[in-house]
C-alpha cells in the first residue's frame, strides 16, 4: 500500500502500486506544490516502481514541485543500485 499527501491541496490518497497510482501521483505533482509519498511499508520494489518514481521526479522538476519520499530500506537499496538515490529527497 502506498500513501501520498499533497501540500497546498487537500488530498491524502492510498493506492496499491499500478497505473492508477502513477496517474494520481503525476496529477498531484502537476497541481500541488509539494507531494509526500510514503513507501515505508513497501516490501517489493522493482523496475516498474523505479520507472514510476523517475516519471514522478521528472514531473516534479517540470512543475517546480517538491517530491519527498519515505522509502523502505528495499526502495532505497534499489535506487542506490540504479545510481538514482541522489535524485530523490528522502524523509528521515
Amino acid at each position: 500500500m502506498i500513501i501520498f499527501m499533497s501540500a497546498g491541496c487537500a488530498a491524502r490518497s492510498t493506492y496499491r502500486p499500478g497505473p492508477e497510482f502513477l496517474k494520481a501521483l503525476l496529477e498531484s505533482l502537476h497541481a500541488c506544490e509539494s507531494t509526500y509519498v510514503d513507501l515505508s511499508e513497501v516490501t517489493f520494489f522493482g523496475v516498474a516502481g523505479a520507472e514510476a518514481l523517475i516519471q514522478a521526479r521528472d514531473a516534479a522538476d517540470l512543475h517546480h514541485a517538491v517530491l519527498r519520499i519515505d522509502g523502505s530500506a528495499r526502495v532505497q537499496r534499489v535506487l542506490e543500485m540504479l545510481r538514482l538515490s541522489g535524485d530523490f529527497e528522502f524523509c528521515a
